[in-house]
């Protein structure tokens, strides 16, 4: 059996990889987190799932495993450099809960919470991080976040990139968000396979992507069953949250309508 590299989802998402890290290093965060977001769709769950032969295909099962781990931070850091730091917050808790002594992931939770205006839990996220360390491997964090640290304690600027290129002050502003939940199972209320999740998730990520770009707003986070837009991170509108309300219903009927096509889905 011949298969093309193009073929291959691993192939695929290797790629999209390189092109966000690509993108993001050339300082184009949305380019970067718009492909980085479409390697991610590619991945079907925790890797030695795919594997039946676990102990043969180990060092690649770890491989892949970090490649999407550091997928995840780039495109969290494209989302830092857009100035999605408050949407961000949320998620990243919860990365650092199943990752505690990855320090990138601890130094984005720090930043967001920093620029979200939150100074006593970035340093509290710090604190615990350090005590972690100690604890467990008997280390100290990196000099660079300790820098971040300090920068913090000293209420430095550490605006985004996109903030700063702008010249203009970084400043608190309100944003609007649409969260959508989906419960993925089929009419028997069974799990679906792999295959076919993938398929109505990618469904319905296409559906809500298309209907917030005609709202004017933006996808913001794509984690398992939820999706979450985000109205007033890029540009603010006097109508950012007539804009999401409109959406918010247009994307209940599509999806629903859709999901409903399929017999497998229900959202909320």
């Amino acid at each position: 059996m011949r298969i093309f590299p193009e073929e291959l989802d691993v192939s695929q998402f290797e790629q999209l990889v390189s092109e966000g890290r690509e993108a993001l290093t050339a300082r184009g965060a949305e380019q970067a987190a718009r492909t980085l977001r479409q390697a991610l769709s590619l991945w079907q769950g925790p890797a030695p799932g795919r594997f039946p032969l676990r102990t043969v295909a180990q060092a690649e099962i770890v491989r892949l495993e970090e490649l999407h781990l550091t997928c995840l931070e780039e495109r969290v850091e494209a989302d830092l450099a857009l100035g999605l730091a408050s949407v961000l917050v949320a998620e990243l808790r919860r990365l650092v809960s199943e990752h505690p002594v990855r320090e990138r992931l601890r130094g984005q939770l720090m930043l967001a919470l920093y620029r979200d205006g939150r100074q006593a839990e970035a340093l509290e996220v710090y604190r615990e991080f350090r005590s972690v360390l100690r604890d467990e491997l008997g280390l100290e964090p990196s000099p660079q976040l300790r820098e971040l640290e300090t920068a913090i304690l000293r209420q430095d600027s550490l605006a985004s990139p996109v903030s700063a290129a702008t010249g203009e002050p970084l400043t608190r502003r309100p944003v609007t968000v649409v969260c959508v939940l989906l419960r993925v199972a089929s009419d028997s209320g069974m799990p679906l396979d792999p295959e076919a999740y993938e398929v109505v998730n990618e469904q319905a990520v296409y559906g809500l992507t298309a209907v917030l770009e005609r709202y004017g707003g933006t996808l913001a986070i794509s984690a398992d069953e939820r999706l979450i837009g985000v109205f007033g991170a890029a540009s603010v509108h006097e109508d950012d949250a007539l804009r999401a309300m409109r959406a918010s219903l247009e994307v209940r009927r599509v999806l629903t309508s859709e999901m409903t096509d399929i017999g497998c889905a229900d959202m909320a």
